[in-house]
């Protein structure tokens, strides 16, 4: 009772997409990168959805599962278990963002553009001359209008042309776990090859 008292006094009913994203997005940044692995991102649900948080949920069920019975002669990892959960660099967490346009998709949900910025933190590089680097890309978020106010529903990883490192088509968040039913790992989703072999 009392922990169910807590949590409802954390949370916040937001009045628009624009408020629970900034604060969404400050408190992701906030963590560094502890929020960079599905179980730092989970803290954040005091802003999701209840659908959100099951995919996280989902998520972190899977990873358990994938360690469990890992793939044979495979190398290869869970997803998200270095980076990035709520951004498309595969670098590290963003220092610093900005909000872009709000869009109202046919869903109802309301897409909100991020403009991101990563920047190397003074003393990266051993020799000072080497000049700290900087880039930016854009991602966005799904915010949802619920009985609580706005909530992030789902986020989307736009790869946009900037991205050098993060190529391809827009893929949202909650689609990303194909390897997962729910919180059980079933493998790779092979397609059918003409021929077989």
């Amino acid at each position: 009772m009392l922990h169910a008292l807590i949590f409802s006094t954390l949370m916040q009913a937001y009045a628009n997409p624009a408020a629970v994203a900034v604060d969404f997005l400050t408190a992701y940044l906030k963590q560094g990168d502890s929020a960079s692995a599905l179980g730092g991102a989970r803290r954040l649900r005091r802003f999701m959805t209840a659908h959100l948080i099951k995919v996280l949920d989902n998520a972190i069920a899977c990873q358990k599962d994938w360690h469990r019975q890992p793939p044979k002669r495979s190398t290869d990892k869970p997803p998200f278990v270095d980076c990035c959960v709520f951004a498309s660099n595969a670098e590290g967490i963003p220092t610093s963002f900005s909000l872009g346009p709000i869009v109202r998709e046919r869903d109802g949900r309301y897409r909100v553009t991020i403009n991101y910025e990563y920047k190397d933190p003074p003393g990266t590089y051993s020799d000072p001359k080497i000049p700290l680097e900087k880039w930016s890309w854009r991602d966005a978020l799904l915010v949802a209008k619920t009985r609580h106010g706005y909530e992030v529903d789902d986020f989307l990883f736009v790869h946009d042309a900037s991205n050098e490192l993060a190529k391809g088509p827009p893929t949202l968040l909650s689609a990303t776990f194909s390897e997962c039913r729910g919180p059980l790992w079933v493998g790779e989703k092979r397609s059918p090859t003409i021929g077989g072999d």
